[in-house]
């Protein structure tokens, strides 16, 4: 899917971005996962 491409770019390009790069990513990441996870139990209770 779209983020199994992006994050093949982003590996890909892992080594050539800075520190504050990497956090910055790492910090989007998890907000996404967070995010994800709030809709997965947002969509089991009102089931």
């Amino acid at each position: 899917t779209q983020v199994a491409a992006a994050s093949g770019g982003i590996l890909h390009l892992w080594g050539q971005v800075s520190d504050e790069e990497h956090a910055a990513i790492d910090h989007i990441a998890a907000e996404l996962e967070r995010d994800h996870y709030t809709a997965t139990q947002r969509v089991l209770e009102s089931a």
